[in-house]
C-alpha cells in the first residue's frame, strides 16, 4: 500500500490542494478542498479527489463533495470507504487524515507563509502598476461611469495592450500575456466585434488575435464560477482578469456590504490583477452633471466597500459634444493606493459602423497632459430657459419638479416655453408619469446644463 503522508501543499485562501508522490517521484493523487467556509458548527469545503498513478489524465474519484472537515465520521468516512472501492493501492485513511489537518491549519491561520520585511529601492521592476496609470500591478482596479460611456470597450482596448505586451497610450505594461474576460452580461460575439474592430485600427491580421483574450461567459456569480476561474487562471497562465461587471458579479444586493466583501475577497483568491468594471447610481449621475460636487467625488453605485476594496478607481465623465461613434472624456482618478493621485486624463474615442450597425472600427486617444473643456452651446431661449430651471436646484442636486406655468417665472414666453418642453427641446426634460403636468430635466437636460455652467465659469 502506497503510503500518503508527506503531500505537496498549496493553499489560497479559501483553496487548498495536496498532491502526494511516490519515493520515485510518481504523482499518485491529488485532494483538494475548495470553497472553505466556518459554517454550521463545522469547516464545510467541496471536496475533489483525482488519481494520477498510471494515468494520461486524471480519474477523479470524488468530485465537489461538500464535506465537514471537522467530523471524521459521516461524509468523510463514507468518502474513505469510496476511495478504498477505488483503489486499494493508497492508504487513503493516511491520506485524508494529513490533508485535512494541514488544511484546517493554514485556513484557520487566515494568512500566508509570512515574510521578513526588507529595505527596497523604487526601481522599474517595481512599480505598483500593471499598466501605467490605469491598472494596479497586484488587488483589483476599478472603470466606472454613466450608462453608455464605453466602460466595457476601454477596458478590452487595455486588455488587448496587456495581451500583446505592447506599448498602450504611451506606456508598456510590466507583465504581458493572456487576458481573461469575464462576461457576467453578455456573450462572446458581441465582444468579438468589438476586439475586431480594434484590430483593424491597428492594422492586426484576424490570426494575430488568437490566444490573446480568453471569453468566459458567467450566467450565475463569480462564486458559482470561482473554481473553474482559479483553474483556468492557472493553466492559460492569466495575467489579468477582466470582470464585467461587478454588480452582476455579486449576485446580490449592490448595496450590501457583506456581498461585496465577500466578492472582492473572491477576486483576491485569483492572483493577478483584476480590473473591474462598474456603474453608477442615477442620483449620483445627477450630482456629477448638475455640478454639486466635484466629478472625483464619483463612487460606483452600491455599497461604499466597491471603492475602499480597489486599489485604482477611473470615473469616466462623458462631455455632452458626443455621439455614438465620437465620444470626449474626462477620466478621474477617485481613489489610489501604494501612490499618489493621478493626474485627470481627457480621452477621446472614434468609431465607425458598418452597415449592419456593428463597429468595424474603434480607437482611443487619451491626452496625458489635461483634461477637456466643454464645449460652448448657444444661449437661445430654450437654452435660457433650461438654465433657469437648472438654477432652481436645492444644494443637494435635487432636481424640483415644475409645470409649464411656474416656468412663466423664468422670463421666457408662455408659447416658447410649451414649444420647447413639449416638441423642440423636449430631449431635455422629463414628464413625471402619473403627476399630470409636473416636468424636470432630464439626464441628457443636466449634461447640456453642466456644460453651460463650465463655459460660463470658464
Amino acid at each position: 500500500m502506497i503510503p500518503l503522508d508527506d503531500p505537496t501543499s498549496h493553499h489560497e485562501e479559501d483553496y487548498h490542494s495536496h498532491d502526494f508522490f511516490t519515493e520515485e517521484g510518481e504523482h499518485v493523487c491529488t485532494i483538494e478542498f475548495d470553497d472553505l467556509e466556518d459554517e454550521r458548527g463545522g469547516l464545510w469545503g467541496e471536496l475533489s479527489v483525482t488519481w494520477h498513478l498510471g494515468q494520461k489524465g486524471a480519474m477523479p474519484f470524488i468530485a465537489f463533495e461538500r464535506v465537514n472537515l471537522l467530523t471524521k465520521t459521516g461524509a468523510i468516512g463514507k468518502v474513505i470507504s469510496r476511495l478504498e472501492g477505488s483503489s486499494y493501492l493508497a492508504n487513503w485513511q493516511q491520506g485524508m487524515d494529513v490533508s485535512i489537518y494541514r488544511t484546517i491549519v493554514e485556513f484557520r491561520s487566515g494568512a500566508s507563509e509570512g515574510a521578513w520585511m526588507e529595505w527596497r529601492e523604487g526601481s522599474a521592476d517595481d512599480t505598483p502598476f500593471l499598466l501605467y496609470p490605469w491598472i494596479a500591478s497586484s488587488g483589483t482596479s476599478i472603470i466606472f461611469g454613466p450608462p453608455g460611456s464605453n466602460k466595457s470597450m476601454f477596458a478590452e482596448r487595455l486588455s488587448l495592450g496587456i495581451a500583446l505586451n505592447e506599448e498602450t497610450f504611451g506606456h508598456k505594461p510590466t507583465v504581458g500575456g493572456p487576458v481573461m474576460y469575464l462576461d457576467f452580461e453578455d456573450e462572446i460575439t458581441p465582444q468579438e466585434f468589438r476586439l475586431t474592430a480594434f484590430a483593424r485600427d491597428m492594422d492586426m491580421e484576424p490570426k494575430d488575435l488568437e490566444g490573446l483574450i480568453f471569453h468566459e461567459r458567467v450566467t450565475k456569480n463569480l462564486k458559482s464560477a470561482k473554481r473553474r476561474i482559479r483553474r483556468l487562471v492557472r493553466e492559460l497562465g492569466i495575467v489579468m482578469v477582466v470582470v464585467d461587471s461587478v454588480g452582476r458579479a455579486r449576485g446580490g444586493d449592490v448595496s450590501a456590504s457583506d456581498i461585496t466583501i465577500k466578492l472582492f475577497e473572491s477576486l483576491a483568491t485569483l492572483r493577478v490583477p483584476v480590473l473591474a468594471i462598474d456603474h453608477m447610481t442615477k442620483e449620483e449621475n445627477k450630482r456629477v452633471w448638475t455640478g454639486n460636487y466635484d466629478a472625483r467625488e464619483a463612487m460606483p453605485i452600491g455599497s461604499v466597500y466597491t471603492q475602499a476594496s480597489t486599489r485604482l478607481a477611473w470615473f469616466m465623465n462623458v462631455l455632452p459634444d458626443s455621439s455614438d461613434t465620437f465620444k470626449k472624456y474626462n477620466v478621474y482618478n477617485t481613489k489610489h493606493n501604494h501612490v499618489v493621485q493621478q493626474d485627470t486624463r481627457g480621452l477621446i474615442f472614434r468609431a465607425e459602423s458598418d452597415e449592419w450597425g456593428n463597429i468595424h472600427n474603434a480607437s482611443f486617444e487619451v491626452n496625458d497632459m489635461s483634461h477637456y473643456v466643454a464645449p460652448v452651446i448657444k444661449r437661445s431661449k430654450q437654452t435660457e430657459l433650461l438654465m433657469w430651471h437648472f438654477e432652481q436646484q436645492k444644494e443637494n442636486g435635487e432636481v424640483i419638479p415644475m409645470t409649464l406655468k411656474d416656468m412663466d417665472g423664468s422670463g421666457i414666453t408662455s408659447s416658447t416655453i410649451r414649444n420647447t418642453v413639449t416638441d423642440k427641446r423636449k430631449d431635455w426634460w422629463d414628464k413625471i408619469m402619473g403627476s399630470g403636468s409636473l416636468y424636470t430635466i432630464s439626464n441628457m437636460g443636466l449634461e447640456a446644463a453642466h456644460a453651460i455652467k463650465i463655459q460660463t465659469e470658464a
